[in-house]
């Protein structure tokens, strides 16, 4: 089972990607929501998972602040989710989709995270 977290200060995009990670991806267990920088952090940090869903603009900052507060390399897998340009995501040598997100795309790039499984 991979234990995910979902990052996006829309609530709307949380509830559907979670939703989506639920009910048809069985090889995932989200165990937790943040809205924005601090809150992503602080969740990070007391649920330790496997893949971090994680929007790019948040309040109190961005999706790579999140990220700089867990150094390198990080304990954890990240998929970029974001309406932003994905141009940001391949300079930072991060997995992206765009919003609105794809079930097939996902299942595929969290597939590529894990290719062992979990």
């Amino acid at each position: 089972m991979i234990h995910a977290v979902v990052i996006d200060d829309e609530q709307n995009s949380r509830e559907l990607l979670v939703n989506m990670l639920t009910n048809y991806l069985q090889s995932i267990e989200v165990i937790g929501q943040a809205g924005n920088v601090a809150d992503a952090i602080r969740l990070i940090r007391d649920r330790s998972p496997d893949l971090v869903l994680l929007d790019i603009e948040m309040p109190g900052g961005n999706g790579f602040d999140v990220l700089k507060a867990f150094g390198s390399p990080l304990p954890f897998q990240v998929i970029i989710i974001s309406g932003y340009n994905k141009q940001i995501a391949a300079d930072a040598s991060l997995q992206f989709l765009c919003k609105p997100v794809d079930l097939r795309e996902l299942d595929e790039m969290i597939r590529s995270c894990f290719p062992e499984g979990k």
